[in-house]
């Protein structure tokens, strides 16, 4: 309203400086209800009246607040474009209107203390800090719960207290500190020590295990081959994709084996060999040949002849079936089995077809971990750890050996099975589609495909009730939590517990009350069962006494204080101060004070007091007087134990006479 009232006022000036033919008025003056310039208040740039607080724009060493120019913001505000702005309800001090950029703390509008945490003022200050001054102050290093900078209470996991000092536990070897949990958790397979930070990466192996790239190989991986001295796995010479430390076994794909070197093309006498990636020998009758047989020929030596790819010596040629014999000088029949032979009937170096050279012999069908080559004729070897084949790169079984298990996975015999894929009987069978890995059969997940989360070995979009998400994997929450933030703090409680500091707890502290979170009582009280100051059920200050939920230093007027009870508690009715339940000191108007502290109407003293109109209260008579006036033995108005009176009360007169003489 007060915004709307000095706009309104805005325009009917504007508006009475157009009818008046007013072009042009003083940035610093303002019309009057007589139509005159007045000078504003002296701070204010422009304004609809003479007051400091009539400014609607102020010069640009002051700050626009609530109709005034101020030199700077008050405490609870924030300067913004030239404006002063209220803080955030939480924040005693800012630099923003978000609860994030508060810069002091203090008591908030519900009496809350209220700490600086990172630009927030919360109601309690995390693990690791302890509060001062309204504001969170880190422990020392690795202390949980503390009371200063100096004096730790607790540590967090994994480190242990001695002194007021948070020592680290020592993990053993081949473990690691997990810098989340802090727990020990083992290296990965085959690590003596390994990096703090990444239990995967390696910094020195077990015994029979291998280093190469960080991590640790009990058979090293291909392109590499073992080094016995320095426990390494070495990488192969270029273009070799097996080897050891002598020679290459095998090359990369269009490279070609030729002694120990790798080469893109073979040499003469030699053909490239794309199956076995080797230079083979071309038929000693070749120079030059596309494959192993006398008929692959593509060139020959000196005095020999090319002809339909084999190389014929025109003096002595041998058709097919025959051989010669030196001994005899004369061609020989070769073997039925074989379909040409050399130096002997049995030697065969070639076969009819669909039988395979193996040996020098012929058979039909090729011994285990070989495979009928139909281009070659011959039976060739398996690749490495292959039992059964169709081929060189199709391998259908792998061998079978108790200290070294090889796995069948898209034809070739690996030594454990890729990500995505589980061991099914000495076979490579793929996850189901949500795991990244999974072990036994393909739903029984190990990790998860992002942004899915792994729970007791299934993949999920969210975690289950009373479970977090950590680094892909759902984490229980801890016991007596319903929903938590991490392994430490829960967000909210089971219905029996309540929440204090990111804590369920059974009951709350001293100083807190429950209220299915653990509030602060008021700063008097040290036990409550409410936010003000007479919901205390215990004082906060030891010497100090509670009356009606209260706190005091003495009990009030009314009331005394019962040492059975420790607290204060009502006197009786007609007392105004008393001692105890029985005994008044003073009474309330109208009443006065007998010698046994009973507090009696006016003119109601017994007949062994009188009334003292000084004290107003009932006062005892002389030990010798009934009844009396006043205080003295001669103010008496009757006599006790049959004195009579005369002015005072005198003994019988037995009593005034001495013992007659014997």
């Amino acid at each position: 309203m007060a915004q709307r009232s000095i706009r309104q006022q805005a325009t009917a000036f504007f508006l009475r400086a157009e009818i008046s033919n007013l072009f042009f008025f003083l940035l610093d003056e303002y019309l009057d209800e007589s139509q005159e310039c007045q000078l504003c208040d002296t701070f204010c740039d422009k304004c609809t009246g003479p007051e400091p607080n009539n400014c609607i724009s102020c010069p640009s060493t002051r700050f626009f607040d609530d109709g005034r120019c101020v030199m700077q913001c008050p405490r609870g505000k924030f300067e913004f474009k030239r404006q002063c702005h209220l803080c955030h309800h939480t924040c005693l001090d800012c630099s923003g209107s978000e609860p994030n950029k508060c810069t002091a703390c203090g008591t908030d509008r519900r009496g809350m203390e209220r700490f600086l945490y990172q630009g927030e003022c919360k109601e309690g200050c995390p693990p690791g800090h302890y509060h001062s001054q309204h504001t969170c102050v880190p422990c020392s290093g690795h202390c949980e719960v503390c009371l200063d900078s100096r004096h730790c209470k607790k540590c967090f996991r994994g480190y242990y207290l001695t002194q007021n000092v948070c020592q680290k536990h020592s993990c053993r070897k081949g473990e690691v500190e997990d810098p989340d949990s802090e727990d020990c958790i083992p290296c990965s397979e085959g690590c003596q020590n390994c990096q703090l930070d990444d239990p995967r990466i390696c910094i020195a192996c077990i015994q029979n295990y291998y280093m190469y790239k960080q991590r640790c190989y009990k058979y090293c991986p291909e392109d590499t081959y073992r080094d016995e001295s320095s426990l390494q796995c070495r990488q192969c010479p270029s273009n070799c994709d097996r080897c050891d430390k002598d020679k290459c076994d095998l090359c990369k794909e269009g490279f070609y084996l030729s002694g120990d070197t790798c080469v893109a093309e073979c040499g003469e006498g030699f053909f490239n060999d794309d199956m076995f990636r080797e230079c083979e020998p071309c038929h000693r009758s070749c120079k030059t040949c596309v494959g192993y047989s006398y008929k692959n020929c593509t060139g020959c030596k000196k005095d020999f002849l090319l002809s339909h790819g084999q190389c014929l010596d025109p003096r002595n040629y041998q058709p097919t079936g025959k051989f010669w014999d030196d001994e005899n000088k004369q061609l020989q029949s070769c073997d039925p089995s074989c379909r040409t032979c050399d130096k002997s009937a049995k030697v065969c170096t070639s076969c009819p077809e669909g039988n395979f050279l193996i040996h020098d012999t012929c058979v039909s069908q090729c011994p285990q971990q070989t495979f009928a080559n139909v281009e070659s004729g011959k039976c060739e070897m398996c690749m490495d750890s292959c039992e059964v084949c169709s081929d060189l790169w199709h391998c259908q079984k792998c061998q079978v050996e108790q200290d070294q298990p090889f796995f069948l996975h898209k034809g070739r015999c690996l030594q454990e099975c890729p990500e995505g894929y589980f061991n099914d009987s000495g076979t490579c069978k793929e996850c189901s589609e949500s795991c990244k890995t999974c072990m036994g059969n393909a739903t029984k997940c190990q990790s998860c495909k992002s942004p899915l989360l792994l729970e007791q070995w299934e993949c999920k979009p969210t975690c289950s009730e009373r479970h977090f998400a950590f680094d892909g994997i759902c984490k229980h929450c801890p016991e007596m939590c319903q929903e938590c933030i991490h392994s430490e703090t829960c967000k909210e409680c089971m219905d029996e517990f309540l929440l204090h500091e990111g804590k369920c707890v059974e009951d709350c502290p001293s100083h807190f009350y429950a209220e299915k979170h653990c509030f602060p009582c008021h700063e008097h009280c040290k036990d409550c069962d409410g936010p003000d100051s007479d919901d205390c059920t215990e004082c906060a200050i030891s010497y100090f006494v509670l009356y009606g939920g209260m706190c005091f230093e003495d009990c009030p007027e009314g009331t005394y204080y019962e040492k059975e009870t420790e607290d204060c508690q009502a006197c009786n009715r007609t007392c105004q101060t008393c001692s105890s339940s029985t005994a008044c000191l003073t009474c309330r108007n109208g009443l006065i004070l007998s010698h046994n502290g009973h507090c009696v109407a006016s003119g109601y003293c017994s007949h062994t007091e009188y009334y003292d109109q000084n004290t107003q209260t009932c006062k005892a008579c002389h030990k010798k007087c009934f009844r009396c006036s006043g205080p003295t033995e001669h103010q008496c108005l009757g006599c006790a134990n049959n004195r009579y009176l005369l002015s005072k009360c005198l003994d019988p007169p037995s009593r005034l006479h001495s013992t007659p003489r014997t």
